[in-house]
């Protein structure tokens, strides 16, 4: 069988106490704030900046993206090139191995 829980007493001193004055007022205020929480945040219309229009296409999103991207496209082309451009110990092998063959022949 199971324990019984013991019942809760609670002491006329114990709900005089200041802390539970305290927690009973900002349980109020609390209720009182939920209203204004529970609309959420208020979301204003975008603006938009006023400035000199000049350059406005080259700030353009898609613009920006593309150039970017060629940038980018043309950076790692070109260190792609540069990494084949190395020269291959394979074939540096075979060359002087050849060399050698014929240095044997004569």
């Amino acid at each position: 069988m199971t324990p019984r829980a013991e019942k809760i007493r609670i002491g006329l001193d114990e709900i005089n106490a200041p802390a539970v004055d305290e927690r009973l007022r900002r349980q109020r205020e609390m209720a009182e704030d939920a209203p204004d929480f529970a609309a959420g945040p208020t979301v204003s219309e975008p603006q938009l900046l006023e400035g000199s229009g000049s350059g406005g296409f080259w700030y353009n999103t898609v613009v920006l993206m593309s150039r970017l991207g060629l940038a980018g496209g043309g950076g790692g082309g070109g260190w792609g090139e540069a990494l084949q451009l190395r020269p291959d110990p394979r074939a540096e092998a075979r060359a002087r191995q050849g060399a050698r063959r014929e240095v044997e022949r004569a």
